[in-house]
């Protein structure tokens, strides 16, 4: 007695499409799972850990621009200065012919920031990751919910250990660069 004796054509074909709807329903699942951003928090990795739930002064200017697209709905700004990689980007899209961002304000040396959140999310189509910071950024009376982009993907590495790593360009709140290559946890579920 095989598998099929005592089968209906009828039963088959509803087989085969129950069959063929969850291979689907599988494939789109998998599909998205693999496409999905993911992130990690970096509360506890340094150097991150070390600028979180603290106060924090600025030493140079920076730019406030505003996100259309935020990546958190509460951090509608970002937070950027000339040496960071991150100010060309925002700078690329302010000035798109359908902008992502706009500049918003310019705040002088002696604003205060304070970090609630540091996140690393890695983007699901391309593998990149990008490590933000999500805090306020206050002066006299002005007040903005930022993001901040800290840490550039790279390959320089030292000749021992030849995995990418992410660099740090010179924080708004720092008088040096700090040159130690850190690897970061790759966002996750």
């Amino acid at each position: 007695m095989g598998i099929l004796d005592g089968m209906t054509p009828k039963k088959l074909i509803m087989w085969i499409l129950l069959a063929i709807g969850i291979g689907i329903v599988l494939f789109i699942l998998m599909l998205y799972l693999t496409l999905k951003t993911k992130t990690t928090s970096l509360e506890r990795i340094t150097p991150y850990k070390e600028s979180l739930k603290r106060e924090l002064v600025t030493v140079r200017p920076v730019h406030i621009f505003e996100l259309l697209e935020p990546t958190k709905s509460d951090y509608t700004y970002a937070m950027s200065d000339t040496n960071q990689y991150y100010f060309q980007v925002l700078e690329s899209e302010a000035g798109a012919d359908i902008p992502l961002t706009k500049l918003k304000d310019s705040i002088p040396a002696g604003a205060t920031i304070y970090f609630e959140k540091a996140v690393n999310y890695t983007n699901g189509v391309s593998g990149s990751s990008t490590p933000r910071f999500f805090g306020t950024i206050s002066y006299k009376e002005k007040k903005y919910p930022i993001e901040f982009v800290w840490g550039r993907y790279t390959y320089k590495s030292h000749p021992e250990n030849l995995r990418p790593g992410f660099t740090m360009d010179l924080a708004p709140w720092n008088n040096r660069v700090d040159t130690t290559i850190y690897y970061l946890p790759r966002g996750s579920f």
